[in-house]
């Protein structure tokens, strides 16, 4: 046993670190894959950025017009209850809930994305299917890549 992770693509030596920077700072869409339970979500880029329906996130090296991806954690959107949500939330539906334990998945609607976000609450929390919802995305923890996994942030 070790503590740290080789990761190889195609026969290459692709990255090497321990999983907590592996996680945090994956380097590419491929390795993000691999750490972390994500929604990717294409967006074109302008002046060194995405526009999304949380803000504007920086998109280093992704020239103006092509396509970002916006990997957003599943861990990484919280979900409140909308009576009482802070500035800055997102209106959302749950739209599906599936329980695995002490966690649930849920498959969200969020206002400005166009397909659902898939979430993750603690099954004590009781979502589901049907609530509204008041959505927040911890955008320290978004990651931007190019579509072909090259490292953006």
């Amino acid at each position: 046993m070790g503590d740290r992770i080789a990761v190889m693509r195609a026969g290459e030596l692709v990255r090497v670190g321990t999983a907590e920077e592996l996680y945090l700072h994956p380097g590419e869409l491929f390795i993000a894959r691999m750490f972390s339970e994500i929604n990717e979500v294409p967006l074109k880029a302008a002046k060194g950025m995405i526009a999304t329906p949380f803000g504007d996130v920086p998109a280093p090296g992704i020239g103006d017009g092509e396509t970002a991806v916006l990997c957003i954690r599943e861990r990484g959107i919280v979900l409140s209850d909308p009576r009482t949500a802070a500035d800055g939330t997102l209106a959302g539906r749950v739209l599906d809930v599936k329980f695995l334990g002490a966690v649930a998945l849920l498959e969200v609607g969020v206002q400005g994305f166009d397909r659902p976000l898939k979430a993750r609450a603690r099954e004590i929390e009781g979502w589901r299917k049907g609530a509204e919802v008041a959505v927040t995305v911890a955008r320290e923890r978004v990651l931007v890549f190019k579509p072909n996994g090259a490292e953006s942030q």
